[in-house]
């Protein structure tokens, strides 16, 4: 069974997205609020290889794996805004919340049709 382009591409996504949370948890400056960053961006990177891996494979959890991917994705986006060295406030955090939100429901519209 050939997997489809967009479930393909979705799991790549995934893992840069994943990537690139992590890289920016690490990157920050020390302290104790971004150990809550840096640790919910290993999570999110563990749940990312899970997602991916069975996107690629069209496994019958792959989108459960997505899901739950998702969830840990827009925790980590809202801990990074809040660890943020400016202190951001909730009405800069709610736009990036909102706009990954968007992307992940599009996304898991789209595999729930597709796998």
């Amino acid at each position: 069974m050939s997997r489809p382009f967009g479930v393909a591409l979705v799991a790549l996504l995934v893992l840069g997205f994943s990537a690139w949370t992590a890289y920016q948890g690490l990157a920050g400056d020390g302290g104790r609020s971004r150990h809550a960053v840096v640790v919910a961006s290993w999570i999110l990177v563990g749940l990312a290889l899970v997602a991916a891996e069975a996107l690629w494979s069209l496994r019958s959890h792959a989108f459960l794996a997505f899901v739950a991917w998702g969830l840990a994705a827009i925790a980590a986006v809202a801990l990074e805004r809040l660890a943020s060295p400016a202190g951001a406030h909730a009405v800069r955090i709610v736009p990036a919340l909102v706009y990954t939100g968007l992307a992940f429901a599009a996304a898991a519209i789209y595999l729930r049709r597709a796998v």
